[in-house]
């Protein structure tokens, strides 16, 4: 991350250098503005990146918190009763089907 903050850093001291010029007599202004467009995407992308790896430990701790009590959760409950109802309706199917003689 190291090299992250020193480029997000020379970005921005760039963007302070662009400005600084733009009084000048004989300064290119379209230039100076690309660049200082350019510098401020690149203050943009980088300060995201920072910012997530700044957030990313809490974040990771709120979902692993929030996978555990999910986890108890699902251990407490109940198995559902479901399943007592599709094996009647299995059985009940099987034994209409033996009943029934086959045609031919």
């Amino acid at each position: 991350m190291l090299p992250h903050v020193g480029l997000f850093l020379l970005n921005a001291l760039a963007i302070a250098v662009g400005v600084s010029t733009l009084p000048l007599r004989d300064t290119d202004v379209p230039a100076v503005w690309l660049s200082i467009a350019w510098a401020s995407i690149y203050v943009l992308v980088l300060g995201r990146i920072i910012a997530e790896a700044v957030i990313a430990p809490q974040v990771i701790k709120q979902r692993l918190e929030r996978r555990t009590a999910g986890a108890m959760l699902s251990r407490a409950l109940p198995w559902p009763t479901r399943w007592a109802e599709s094996d009647e309706l299995i059985s009940s199917a099987m034994a209409d089907a033996a009943e029934t003689p086959p045609t031919s």
